[in-house]
């Protein structure tokens, strides 16, 4: 367990137990409750301690030394940072760049948190939105395996484009002009944020002609072979007009954005995940 002020899953487990039953949260205030603590976490640009949260039924340990120290005998709690790095270039062309995370660890919110900050969203809700997303994604999808940070800004760089693209399209709607260019503005440079750069510096869309033979034919196909962020091109070229449609296609058919990040642009979501 750590050893300094910063509140972790393994004090909250243990002042949990001392604590009297309360009523199971429903699917809203559960989203309450992750947006508070999310907001808790810091969505400042810069990294912070989380604060400690009193919610109905649980009281903060006064002494988080003594109840830290009671904690460590009894509680398996682990960090997700292993302090390891792609083993080489193809380790990384396939993983990512930066540290491997343990998506198994009890700190992984927190990590994401961290890791994200300075990947701009238009607001902090849509932060909290992405955040709890990848939470919720990683720990369910690959509990036992491990992401880079890399990988991790990767998939929040999408949510913010997309969030920044919904941002454009709710402007558009409004014909408010000062927020449809603010909005451009930041997709504009959105290839020039680490969190995209790290992964892809050539925003290429790349689909030649390849000879594949199917049922024992030979044919013609077009082959996939784009960039990670080439439909950032695309999403630019739909900001520099008021295409709301073009807009939506840009996104919905290279990447998976929320739902909830695309309230003004339901155009954005694949179509699988419609209603």
């Amino acid at each position: 367990m750590t050893t300094d002020d910063t509140w972790t899953d393994a004090h909250g487990a243990a002042v949990a137990d001392a604590a009297p039953p309360v009523d199971e949260l429903d699917d809203r205030q559960l989203e309450a409750s992750w947006a508070q603590v999310a907001g808790a976490m810091g969505s400042s640009t810069t990294p912070r301690r989380r604060r400690r949260l009193v919610t109905a039924g649980v009281v903060t340990v006064a002494a988080v030394g003594v109840a830290g120290s009671a904690a460590a005998g009894v509680l398996d709690w682990h960090t997700g940072h292993t302090g390891q790095g792609p083993v080489d270039r193809e380790d990384r062309r396939l993983g990512g760049p930066g540290e491997r995370i343990d998506l198994s660890g009890d700190d992984l919110a927190q990590i994401i948190v961290d890791v994200t900050q300075d990947v701009p969203f238009p607001s902090d809700r849509a932060r909290r939105i992405s955040n709890h997303t990848q939470y919720v994604e990683l720990r369910t999808n690959a509990p036992d395996e491990s992401a880079s940070t890399g990988a991790i800004r990767g998939f929040t760089a999408d949510d913010a484009i997309c969030s920044w693209a919904n941002a454009w399209a709710g402007a558009v709607r409004s014909g408010d002009d000062d927020a449809r260019e603010a909005a451009a503005a930041v997709l504009m440079e959105a290839g020039t944020w680490p969190a995209v750069s790290d992964l892809d510096t050539k925003l290429e869309i790349r689909r030649p002609h390849v000879t594949v033979v199917i049922d024992g034919k030979r044919q013609r196909v077009v082959a996939d072979d784009d960039t990670r962020f080439a439909y950032l091109t695309l999403v630019q070229d739909a900001a520099d007009g008021r295409s709301i449609p073009a807009m939506g296609d840009a996104l919905a058919l290279n990447v998976r954005c929320i739902p909830g990040l695309v309230p003004d642009l339901p155009q954005a979501i694949p179509a699988e995940m419609r209603p």
